[in-house]
């Protein structure tokens, strides 16, 4: 039976490295449970200075959950995610509206009464923009599904249509070409030679090819 994969999301109040005991504690407790962590940690750097979600690293650890279709994330403890309850409630609240768990490896997160209440007033202002977000994602996932993908690999949500949506047959003879080891320059040849144009009618070019490779 495959081991679960996890994410290890580390933020760094100081220095640049995880402090050794943490790290060990965290993988104590991934082994305990038979998981494993996707690749390397996800060192936050920027902790000190910005707020959890504005975060650059944590918005690489959202996108991260949803290319590897991982939903749980592993933290040392909250104080480390985070020093500030409110704001830690908002972020761990964030992560549950786009069904990902976090979860502490030193145990659950205590958040006093006053605290609660104030993320179920915020909560109901943020929900609209949430919900739309949230509808993204899951329509993103379902693109990656279908095989339906952005210049960068990633699962479409709108926009101007994929060669894959356009055009499967030209998408599989590019692949094809490119296992035989052609030059990007020579498959817009060949392809050319075929009778097969970009939308504008014009021969494809290299960068074109590279796109369609994604797809």
């Amino acid at each position: 039976m495959a081991k679960k994969q996890v994410i290890v999301y580390h933020p760094l109040l100081q220095g640049n490295e995880i402090p050794l005991d943490q790290k060990r504690q965290i993988n104590k407790f991934l082994r305990q449970r038979g998981w494993t962590s996707q690749g390397k940690h996800l060192i936050d750097r920027d902790a000190e200075n910005v707020a959890v979600v504005q975060r650059r690293t944590f918005r690489n650890l959202l996108q991260l959950t949803e290319e590897k279709n991982i939903s749980t994330i592993v933290c040392h403890s909250p104080k480390i995610f985070c020093p500030n309850p409110l704001e830690r409630g908002l972020a761990t609240n964030l992560l549950r509206e786009y069904g990902l768990f976090l979860i502490y490896a030193t145990g659950e997160d205590q958040l006093d009464i006053e605290t609660q209440q104030l993320l179920q007033i915020i909560s109901i202002y943020q929900k609209p923009g949430l919900k739309l977000e949230t509808g993204r994602r899951r329509r993103r996932r379902k693109s990656v599904t279908e095989g339906n993908l952005d210049l960068r690999g990633r699962g479409k949500v709108g926009g101007r249509k994929s060669y894959k949506e356009i055009d499967t047959v030209l998408v599989e003879k590019v692949k094809c070409l490119r296992k035989k080891s052609f030059s990007l320059r020579k498959i817009a040849d060949l392809l050319e030679e075929k009778g097969y144009t970009n939308g504008k009618g014009n021969k494809f070019n290299p960068s074109q090819i590279s796109r369609i490779l994604l797809q």
